[in-house]
């Protein structure tokens, strides 16, 4: 998960690419990584854990392209970014 969360990073900024780790282990959403979010990883599923990820990953995107239409013109490289997961 560390690449995953790390592209989005990039993408989102540090904070919102944890919170939408925690948003898909389904634990309080603090955009900090401790024990609880280390230890939930550890008890997921994967393949789960990364589809409920990604598909975070791309409401957030949404909601941000929507809220500045200028961004637009990223959302192609953004997509790709997360489609090679």
């Amino acid at each position: 998960m560390a690449d995953i969360v790390l592209d989005d990073s990039i993408v989102q900024g540090q904070p919102t690419a944890i919170k939408n780790l925690q948003r898909a282990l389904g634990i309080v959403d603090d955009g900090i990584i401790g024990s609880n979010t280390l230890n939930s990883i550890k008890n997921t599923d994967y393949k789960t854990l990364k589809e409920k990820f990604i598909e975070n990953v791309k409401k957030v995107e949404e909601q941000y392209l929507n809220n500045d239409p200028s961004q637009r013109v990223f959302e192609k490289g953004h997509k790709n970014r997360f489609d090679k997961y």
